[in-house]
Parts: structure tokens; sequence; C-alpha cells
């Protein structure tokens, strides 16, 4: 026997309503993120019970999905690295768990299985969620999805809660017929679950307002882009109740007999259904009372039918049969009078059945996606239904006691605003005209509604039609403005309708809040009522209130302001909190500027969201003056087209305010502005163009020149470039390769990943193109640039220019740079000691007054015979050190090439030293020089050069200085010695006569172009090198050539450590320096064995042969005077007072050339012959 239907006159149509358990609704309001709840990693056991709690961490690393598995890897705040694994119930979820590296998260313990290993500080922990998990992104890659939730326990529970049953099977007549609900709490818990805005539910009338609706499909175009409330199956309980309620009507055969021939005949079941059974098939229980017309409050609005979005005019003329087939493949949502769905099932065919299986499948993907458009109230509006008491109360509060009103509604396009709605009843009411609309100027305008296409409502009124919050239904479709689209929409409420429009003050806020803000090329300006904290954001608004700047008590200028934009007007507004150490520089705007603030950071102030700029983050700022249109002051930031286009129309917003909130006119405007859209994309530019600011986020791409590059100990490359253009934001370069005039055009790049394993092959002077650089601010406060990937690296050749136009532009920018450095002169001006500025380089002619050499330093100590008091301090040990004190300067060598060529100089050389820098030392502010770089940047020079203006104020210096010295000394110095130097000084010089023997002057040797030659000089040895004669000789292998160290007494490359054969032998290297009666100075080699010299001196280790030393000394006393020191070991003499004696000789040198291609061509000379003309 056939089961009784749901239809049947005597069988039980009141349902119980199902209540859920009250820990439901305690869990709805539960905020499993309470600050309360926050937990560490010391919690996480094997046997946690803890499921109240939850950890919050940072993304370290995030694996592919694999088998239904999602593995990251979370840092918490502790310190403690957590592998989380997702998998079982969650797997379903995975498109909303979506993870990026870098996300901030918190992860609630409810379901949580926690595996640890390791001991100690190797303890590690697995963490499992197969039931379901509950994670909130606190910080995500995508700022729009800051503070989501994602709970998949709740999303787990609706879906089996919605989908409980299976589809109903038509040709089973004993099947229970699916009853299908509108359940606007379902959608509600839905809505907070999820990121996207969707359209809240319809608001619920009295069902005697309106007759039967027929349900229309729309294109499957409309379905694809549609959104909001769906249609769901009964619950599980309400199934139960059905079969429990059909078990008992079986009982009586007669009965269920009528009822089977009643199945039969939908069209008298249909009839006969009652107010009761249609109440019932939407779950919603009828009122405890009935409203009485007219008993409403005037000023409160009546019920209102649900508004509904006009169709496309092209279904107007859709076929009645084929709109019967449409509305067959679709599951009503709600049923009204002489509605049967399930006869409608039973007499479907094959093609039917199959196409309204289609039509279900959709309809549930549409459901997860929340893409179906029901539009109706907001549940933030306040729309009001009278009772029996004359009382008004909240449609939020009679929902769930008022009787659903059979609507007609239709699936649209949200995007076609001319679609029309079609419903059977042919009755239409003439909707009220449209508001004047706000034009970007600011004016209003009237537009009259066209008369074909209106919303048709049955049984309502043109009053009615008024009653309904049009902006809260039509807001939730125009979410914060998407790149494409570039609308700007304005309401203006009309005074006549104001009274029965319900438009809160929060649908106002929250509605101008989605239109406040642009995006512009330089990035997006965010609401202020959407200010989050600890986020960098930019934001433009109109200052209410401008401060003054102060000091803090850090010694640091401060300014507040508070500013207002079209989401806080109704507020006091959003205060910002502007720092910076520098002065002049905090922005200093009037009441009704619009200021402009980029890269400032969310703040939280006694609960209120602000604003701050610190003054160690790269912020900046414009000012828009509203009366020029025009920017004001020195702003660092200079906006573009898109701000001052949505400054311009924020200061008109705000005129239309002020106006409003001082006149008495009672009609107010809400202005939506909208910026223009774009999204910014990563451009080419200058260095000088190139910050933080600049978007996207700092990136940029360059072509520039190479100057300079090393590795460093962590992997990182850096590299400095320059396009020849000024950053005022870049620290100036004071180093040994770079140019003082290009000192402020170099860029330093720090290279990272694959980018700095390709730095290496970059070379100095080629010309490179960077992509996908980011412009960060360095520690230090100036600004660098960071690159990681080699791939948007390459080379360039400046010959080939087609296709290269910022390569043609720089090689033209370098050119007008040197042109213009020419013109000023050198690149390194000529200075002295005393007028150095420090950290400056410059270009500087000394004498060396002595070298030290040593395992890991080389030093040079250098005069040019002026003093200060700020360098640093000289041992008193040194060579002249008190003799010259406050006149030598140390110059540490910091590269091997600097190095390598001191080894060549000696004591009483002359050099000129190119892009010397004196530096402050030690941490103090005492100076010293610093030299490096792989140029060669010390020359020897040639005493009395007499092309050489630098080298002979040199020894004009040097003669003064000697002068007064001698004049200092002279009571100290002894009789005898003082008149033998005056004697010296006094006597005829060397009869020149004897230059018709040959005799020559130093000068005129070094003038002559004839080389190699003999000649002959008379002069005196004044100096000699080394300072001890016991290194006059040196051990040198004779294979390798090389000479060994004073330790060394056999070649550790070339000597066999078993054999006593050795290549190493003692050789001469000694120099002598003469001076002639003109006082010109010549260094001269005596190493020539077959010399005068050193004829039968074999050479020796002088620091094991005592008897060859000693014979030496003999050899070289007589002619080395009082310069030789003989008490203990023999040296060079360095006393304050001496004065050196030696005596005149005639020397026979020989000259030839060196050329050792590292500078220019210069002489050796070596003593052949000697003899004493005047002791």
């Amino acid at each position: 026997m056939k089961r009784n239907t749901e239809g049947s006159a005597d069988g039980h149509r009141k349902r119980p309503r199902v209540q859920e358990p009250e820990h439901a609704a305690t869990e709805q309001h539960h905020d499993p993120f309470d600050a309360s709840l926050k937990r560490d990693s010391s919690v996480l056991r094997a046997d946690i019970t803890d499921e109240q709690g939850y950890l919050e961490g940072k993304l370290k690393m995030r694996w592919p999905l694999l088998s239904a598995k999602s593995h990251i890897q979370l840092a918490t705040n502790d310190g403690a690295l957590l592998d989380i694994h997702f998998q079982g119930a969650c797997s379903k979820y995975f498109s909303q768990l979506t993870f990026s590296i870098g996300d901030v998260i918190q992860l609630a313990l409810k379901g949580v299985r926690v595996k640890v290993s390791g001991p100690g500080a190797r303890r590690s922990h697995e963490l499992t969620y197969e039931q379901g998990a509950i994670v909130k992104f606190l910080k995500a890659k995508d700022p729009a999805q800051n503070n989501r939730v994602v709970n998949t326990w709740k999303l787990d529970e609706e879906d089996t809660r919605t989908f409980a049953r299976k589809p109903l099977d038509p040709n089973d007549w004993y099947s229970t017929p699916t009853l299908f609900t509108i359940d606007g709490s379902d959608n509600q818990e839905r809505a907070s679950s999820s990121a996207s805005h969707t359209v809240p539910p319809p608001p619920v009338t009295d069902s005697r307002t309106a007759p039967s609706a027929t349900t229309d499909v729309a294109d499957s175009k409309n379905l694809a882009t549609s959104s909001s409330v769906t249609a769901k199956p009964a619950s599980r309980s309400e199934v139960q109740m059905n079969k429990n309620e059909d078990s008992a009507e079986r009982s009586n055969g007669s009965e269920s007999s009528t009822r089977s021939k009643r199945r039969r005949s939908p069209d008298r079941l249909s009839s006969k259904r009652t107010s009761e059974e249609r109440g019932s098939s939407t779950t919603v229980a009828e009122p405890q009372s009935k409203p009485q017309p007219g008993s409403h409050p005037a000023n409160c609005p009546q019920a209102s039918s649900l508004i509904v979005l006009p169709a496309n005019s092209k279904n107007d003329a859709t076929e009645p049969q084929q709109r019967k087939d449409e509305q067959r493949m679709v599951p009503p949502t709600v049923s009204g009078p002489g509605s049967n769905v399930n006869a409608d099932i039973a007499k479907e065919t094959k093609q039917q059945k199959k196409a309204r299986k289609k039509a279900e499948r959709k309809l549930k993907a549409f459901r997860k996606e929340r893409t179906l458009l029901v539009p109706g109230d907001s549940p933030d509006s306040a729309s009001y239904i009278p009772t029996k008491s004359g009382e008004s109360v909240s449609t939020n509060q009679a929902n769930v006691n008022a009787p659903p009103l059979p609507i007609t509604y239709e699936v649209v396009d949200p995007a076609d605003k001319s679609a029309l709605t079609h419903i059977s009843n042919p009755t239409r009411v003439s909707p009220a005209p449209e508001p004047p609309v706000s034009t970007l100027s600011g004016h209003s305008e009237t537009r009259d509604a066209p008369s074909d296409n209106s919303a048709v409502l049955h049984g309502a009124t043109s009053s009615q039609l008024m009653n309904v919050p049009v902006q809260s239904a039509l807001a939730n479709t125009i979410n914060t403005p998407s790149p494409a689209s570039r609308t700007v929409i304005s309401h203006i409420i009309d005074p006549s309708t104001a009274s029965s429009t319900p438009l809160n003050s929060e649908d106002a806020d929250s509605s101008a809040a989605s239109k406040a803000g642009c995006w512009t090329s330089n990035g997006y300006y965010v609401p202020l009522s959407e200010i989050r904290e600890r986020q960098t954001q930019n934001v433009i608004g109109v200052v209410t209130i401008a401060g003054r700047v102060a000091k803090t008590a850090t010694n640091e200028n401060m300014i507040k302001v508070i500013i207002v934009d079209p989401s806080n007007v109704e507020t006091t507004g959003s205060g910002i909190n502007c720092f910076s150490k520098a002065n002049n520089w905090l922005p200093e705007p009037k009441t009704g500027d619009i200021l402009i603030l980029r890269q400032i950071q969310g703040d939280n102030h006694l609960g209120k969201l602000c604003g701050t700029a610190p003054s160690y983050k790269g912020w900046t700022w414009a000012i828009f003056d509203p009366r020029t249109h025009s920017t004001t002051g020195t702003s660092p930031f200079k906006p573009g087209e898109e701000e001052m286009h949505y400054c311009a129309r924020l200061a008109d917003w705000w005129k239309d305010v002020s106006k409003s909130r001082t006149s008495s006119d009672e009609t107010g405007t809400i202005h939506h502005i909208i910026g223009p859209i774009g999204r910014a994309s990563r451009v080419h530019r200058l260095i000088c163009d190139a910050s933080p600011q600049t978007e996207p986020s700092g990136f940029f791409d360059c072509t520039a020149e190479v100057l300079h590059g090393y590795n460093n100990d962590n992997g990182v490359y850096s590299l400095y470039i320059t396009d020849y253009t000024r950053n005022p934001a870049l620290t100036a370069v004071q180093r040994d390769w770079c140019p003082p005039q290009l000192a402020d055009r170099v860029l330093k790049m720090e290279m990272w990943n694959s980018a700095a394993a390709k730095a290496p092959d970059i070379k100095v002077g080629e010309y490179w193109f960077f992509g996908n650089n980011r412009m960060k601010v360095s520690s230090g406060g100036y600004l660098e640039a960071t690159i990681s990937e080699a791939n948007k690296m390459r080379k360039l050749d400046e010959d080939v220019l087609e296709g290269a136009p910022h390569l043609e532009a720089l090689l033209q920018r370098k050119h007008d740079w040197g042109a213009a450095v020419q013109a000023d002169g050198e690149l390194f001006t000529h200075q002295l000691f005393q007028d150095i500025k420090p950290d400056h380089h410059f270009l500087c002619t000394v004498e060396i007054v002595y070298i030290s050499h040593k395992s890991d330093t080389s030093c040079l100590f250098v005069t040019d015979y002026t003093s200060r008091s700020d360098l640093v301090p000289i041992a008193p040990t040194a060579p002249r050190a008190s003799a010259l004190k406050g006149m030598i300067v140390r110059i540490d060598l910091r590269s091997d090439t600097q190095v390598e060529t001191a080894k060549n100089l000696t004591e009483g050389d002359f050099i000129s030293i190119r892009n010397l820098r004196l530096t402050r030392s030690g941490g103090t502010e005492q100076l010293a020089g610093r030299l490096g770089g792989v140029e060669r940047l010390i020359n020897k020079l040639q005493a009395h050069d007499p092309t050489n203006e630098e080298l002979k104020a040199l020894l004009g210096r040097k003669s003064e200085w000697e002068v007064d010295y001698s004049r200092k000394m002279g009571r100290a110095v002894p009789p005898k010695r003082t008149g033998r130097a005056s004697q010296r000084k006094e006597k005829p010089p060397v009869k020149l006569s004897c230059r018709e023997k040959g005799f020559k002057t130093i000068r005129e040797i070094e003038c002559d172009e004839q080389c190699p030659t003999l000649f002959r000089i008379c002069a005196r040895i004044v100096d000699f090198y080394p300072r001890e004669l016991r290194s006059w000789t040196v051990l040198r292998c004779t294979k390798c050539d090389k000479d060994l160290a004073e330790d060394y007494r056999r070649c550790a490359e070339c000597d066999d450590a078993m054999d006593d054969k050795s290549y190493v032998k003692p050789v001469y290297e000694f120099f002598l320096r003469v001076e002639d009666e003109k006082g010109d100075r010549l260094d001269v080699s005596g190493c020539d064995e077959q010399g005068s010299l050193l004829k039968d001196l074999e050479a020796a280790d002088f620091r094991e042969d005592e008897i060859a030393y000693d014979k030496f000394i003999q050899r070289l006393a007589p002619l080395l005077g009082n310069l030789l020191k003989a008490e203990g070991s023999a040296r060079r003499r360095f006393d304050d007072d001496f004065v050196p004696d030696t005596p005149l000789l005639a020397l026979t040198v020989g000259m030839w050339p060196l050329n050792d291609g590292r500078g220019p061509p210069a002489r050796g000379y070596v003593l052949q012959r000697h003899a004493v003309l005047e002791k």
C-alpha cells in the first residue's frame, strides 16, 4: 500500500521547529582566537587535551599538495619550528586554506594530533589535523585576506546539514519528497566564515499581501556570474519527522487510498493546500500576531517585498513552452499556492530529468561559490513591521515569526543593469523616479525612470516600493573597486523619501567605506576606516585638525593631524602621528587641505585605529591645496595625475559636507568617490627616481655602469653601479675607486641567490641591465637596492645601441658628466694636509719619512711639511718623529696593488698620491690616510723636475722647515760640528773646471735623453737603505729568483730537505742616496760586485758571517762618514740634532731604462767606480 503524501488533508501538516543545541549558539559567539587562549609550544605533547587554545607563528615553508595532504612549517613566537599536516576531512577545503610563505597565522588546537620526537634542543613537533582545523590569517600575502578565518569544522557541518539526503528519484513513488527551505541563518553563518561579501537574506512579509508566483530560470551565463543566497534541502531532523508522519498515515488504509488518488491529481491537491502547508514548506512558523492594516506608525516603513534586479529585455520574448521547460529545470526555492513539486517531478520525461539533475548540480556548485543573487535587505538595515499592539518591530526580530511572502525572482548577471524580472502577474507598479546622481564634478542631475524597465512587485504599492532599502541591496554587489572597473557612483537622498527610507548611519558608513580610497599607478590608497594595525598603507584625507611641530622626548620632530574621508566622516576622524629626525621636513597642512601620506603604519590607540609615520621608515607626504588644485610646500612625494584627480573630487565632497553641516537645509548628500583604477606594474626607472615608495612596492628596472664589486662572507655580493643621475637619499661613496664628483651618484646593490652566483662575472666598466630590483632603506637610513634573480640581468654592448634606448641615454649622461668634470678641472684637486677635509678625496705631493712593512699591514709615513693637530700620533722612536711632530701622516695601504708599489719606494722619495682621503681612525677624531683599489695611485717623482710645480713647492717648504729647525736646534748642536757644517757650507764649491774632465750635475743627467749611458758626478752620500747594514745582503734562490725571509736559510719550493745542496745564495741589495753641490739628489744602487765599492768583497750572510761583515764595514765606513752609527749593530744614524757630514766623492754611474709596464718609463742607476775628492 502506498504511503501518504504530505499534501493529504488528514496528514500531520505542522512540523515541530528544529531547535539547535544551546552549545551551537554559544559556539557561534565564541572567539577561538581570544588573547587569553594563546599558547606556546610548551603545551604540545602527545597527550594534549587543551582544545581551547591556539598557536601563533609565521609560515617558513610550504610544500606542494600531494595525495590530498597539505604540509607547512610554522615558526612560533617562542622559536619553535612545527611541521603541520592537513589531511582527511580538511582536504575538502584546501581551496580556502591557501598558505603563502611569510603569512602570520593563528592555529587552533582543536582536533590536533601531536607527535613529539628528539631530545632537548633537537626536539621536533609534528601536528596533524584530520577531522578539521580552524585557521586565522593575521597577515597574509594578499592584504585583502588579512584577519580571514577558515573553520573547516563549521563548513563540514553546514555541508552535512545541507546535503544529507540524496536527490529525489522521481520514479520511486514511495520515496519522501525533498523539502527545500530558505534558511537565512545558515547563509549568515557562511558569510561569517568567508572573506567575501554576500547579499543578506530577503525580508519576510505577510503571505496575504501577494498571490502565488512562478519561478523563472536565467541564462547559464547569468548563473555563472550570480551571487548569494541559495535554496537548500530540508535538514536531517525534518526528513525523520516526515518518515514518522508517513508511518502513522499508513496505518489507516482508506485514508491511504484516498491520498493515493489525490497524488495522481496534482491540481486538486495543490488547490486544497492551506497557508499552513505553505508555511511548513519553507520551515517558517506562523506569526503569533497578525498585523492590522494601517496600524504602523507614519514614520515606520511598512513591510516591503523583495526588490528584484531587472532582467534582460530579451528574456521577455521567451516562448511559453521554453519558459515552462526552464521552470521544471530549477528546484523551487519557495513554494506558493498552486505549486506542486512532486507532481511536476513525477510527470518528468527522461530528458527533463537529466536537465533537472544538471541544474541541481549547478545549483550546488553555485551555493559553494556563493554566487547566486537574491537581493534583499542588509542584516544591519532596520526594516519595521507593525504589530497588533501598534508597536514596530525590526524584521530581524520578526524574521522567525512572520510567514514568507511568495516571491518571484530571476537569477541575473549583476553587471547587466538593464535586466528585468519576469512575473506571471500582469499587474505592474511604476517605481518612484531615480534619485539624482552626482557627477564627477560634484553637481547633481535627475534621471527619469524608464517606463518599460520597471521592477514588478505582486501586491506591492508604490509606498511599499519606497520603503525598500535599495542602497543596501545594491551595496553588496559593489565591493572594493577592482582594477577592471572605473565606474563612479553617487547617491543623493531626496528629502521627500528620506523619512521613509530605512538607511541608517551604519549603512551610509559601510557604503561610503567601500567607495572611499582609490587605485593609482603609485599603489592603492585605502579608506581611512580600513586602516589595519601593523600594516603599511597609503591614505588620503581632508585635514580637519592640524597640530604644530613639536619635539619629542627623544629629540625627534613630531606633528599630529586628524583627517577624514567618506568612510569615517561620521566619526571624529583618524589621527596620524608623523615623526622625523630632520628639521623642516614634516608636513604642515592647514585645515581643509588634502593630505597624502604614503607608507605609514597602522596603529591602535586606546582601542581606536589610527596611523603613525615613524622616522626610521621611508614614508613620504604631499599636500593638495583645494583652492589652487595644486601641491604646496616642499613635498618629498610628487603626486601623479590619478592622485590629483582624486584629491580634487575629495575637496568637492568636503565642500558639500561643510555646507550641509552649516546650513539648515535637510537635504543630505552622500558621495561615493572611486578613483581611477589601474594596477601598477614594474617600470624602468633612473636611480634618481627610484625609492621604496615607488610602485609596485619599490620594484624597478634599471640600466647602469658597474663601478666596483666584492663578495661578502655571508654569500651576498655587493655591487656598486651608477647611471650618472643623483639621488639625494643615497649616501656619498668615499672609496678609492670612486671619483669624488661621482660620489653621490653611486647606488649599492646587494645581490642574493642566483644573482650573487653570477655577480663575479660582472666586470668593472661594463654596462648591464638589472631587472626586478627592489629599493629599500638600509640600516644606516640610506637607500640601497637588492636583486636575487640572475635571469633578470644581462650585459649590454655599447657598440650595439639599436633597441637599447636606455643604454644610449646612459652613455649620453656619462658624456655630459665627463665634460662637466673636465670643465671644472682635475677629478682630484691638489691639496695640502693642513687644508684637507675629512672623508674627502684629494691629490697630494709628499716625501716619504719611512715605511713599515708587516705581515698583515703596510703603512707609509709621509709629510708635505705642513702641520695639523688632529693627526694620529707617531711613535717617538720612529725616524724624525720628534723633528716632524704634527707633520707626519700615516697612510694605511688597503690593497695588494698599493703594497707592491710601496715595496719599490724608500725613505726620502718624493711621490704623488691620487685618490687619498683622511678618515677618523680607531673611533676617535684623529685622522689617518687610507689608500686602496686596483689602480696605480702612487707615482714616484724625479727630484727637481722643472715642470712639476707641486714638487717645487714641496721642496720650498722643506727648505724653510730645515732653516727653522736648524735655528731652533742651533743651541744644542756641538760647536765643532756646527763649525764643520758651516765651514763646509762656506767652502768654495768644487772647481767645476773638472767638468772639462766629464763631470755633470744630477739635473743634467735626469734631463739627458740618451739612455743607457755612463756619466760622472761629484756628490756626497747623504742616506742609504736598508737602515741596518746587516740587511745589505739577502738570501736569494737562484732557481726561482725569490728572496727568502730573514728566518729562512733554504728555499722551501726548490731545495730538497734530504739533500745538502741548496740553490740559496747571498747577494748584495742596497741603495745609496747621493747629493751634489746644488742640492739635487739621486738614488744609486751599489750592488755591482765588479765595481770598486764591492770589489774583492764576496757577498755573505752578514747575520752569520761576522768576518765578512766586519770587512764590509771597514770598506764602507770612510764613505758614510757620520751617517753610520757603529755602536752595536751598524745602522743609519737618526738623531734629532744630526747633520750629515760625509766626504765628497767622484762617482761613475751607469744609467739604463726601467719599464715594468705599470707606469711611465723610469731609469735605473748603478755605482761602478768611486774616488774620494775631499774629506
